[in-house]
């Protein structure tokens, strides 16, 4: 039975922006039902970095969104910024000068392998992380018009702007400048954390063999509640005929390439599910 795995199952945990086609295999329920198992099939030979305040790269985005969170999100689909909900923040509101904005944020939320809980020096050294220049974060600019970050208490964190600036809470989603990381964990582990993320997300590391896979095991102490899935395999397949004849045979359950339109109609004549996802 033909069944829209990615955005029925996978994407309530998984967000794959920057892919434009996903392709899911017709045969997946079943599979899922006996192992809840995910094998992907990318489009790239290696990752560069899954350190969400520096990937830019077509194919990372699958493991730093299933491990990495901001403080607000988006509904799955959605880019309407009137629908922002809460993520590691539980309320969001703005001083009546217009310039700070308080965050109070959930408690009891565990970064992964024992790094202790989520607090608001996090948030506060992920977004410094990003604006100094030494760092080097590509995402520098996003957060320029932010002059400093307070933190109040252990769950409540200021963000104050140089300017009034009403999308501040838009930069504080789950995508790229929004991504909130660990302070212990960045620290410890230094230029290993480009490899070996450590988040709050559904799912946590397991391993990486470069030009081969990168593999996440479903977090099951997620505050969200655990995980559907047991594991997501990423593995790197640049070439398009090989990812192709790989999800025909079934050796994945989803494959990602850039849109073209001739192929898409190809694969939905062979009677894959394609669901088409934003740049």
């Amino acid at each position: 039975m033909k069944r829209n795995f990615i955005s029925g199952i996978l994407l309530n945990f998984v967000v794959m922006v920057g892919i434009s086609v996903i392709l899911s295999h017709p045969g997946v329920a079943a599979e899922l039902a006996k192992e809840q198992v995910v094998r992907v099939g990318s489009d790239v030979d290696d990752i560069g970095t899954v350190d969400p305040h520096f990937a830019i790269k077509i194919g990372e985005d699958i493991i730093y969104r299933s491990v990495y969170e901001g403080l607000l999100r988006l509904p799955y689909g959605e880019m309407n910024m009137d629908k922002l909900q809460p993520c590691l923040a539980e309320s969001w509101s703005l001083s009546s000068d217009k310039l700070t904005w308080t965050f109070k944020l959930r408690k009891g939320v565990k970064w992964h392998e024992g790094y202790g809980e989520f607090t608001a020096e996090d948030v506060k050294f992920s977004i410094e992380r990003i604006l100094d220049p030494k760092v080097g974060s590509p995402f520098r600019p996003t957060l320029s018009t932010i002059d400093r970050v307070t933190v109040v208490d252990p769950y409540t964190v200021q963000i104050k702007t140089k300017r009034i600036l009403p999308e501040l809470p838009a930069l504080m989603v789950d995508y790229q400048a929004g991504y909130v990381v660990c302070k212990k964990a960045v620290e410890k582990l230094g230029n290993d954390i480009k490899y070996h993320p450590v988040g709050t997300g559904p799912f946590k590391f397991q391993s990486y063999k470069p030009k081969e896979n990168f593999t996440l095991v479903a977090n099951e102490e997620y505050w969200g509640g655990k995980p559907i899935l047991t594991k997501i395999v990423d593995i790197f397949m640049p070439d398009d005929a090989t990812r192709e004849l790989a999800l025909r045979k079934g050796e994945v359950e989803a494959i990602s390439l850039p849109a073209k339109q001739e192929w898409i109609d190809r694969v939905r004549k062979a009677g894959f599910d394609v669901n088409l996802t934003s740049p």
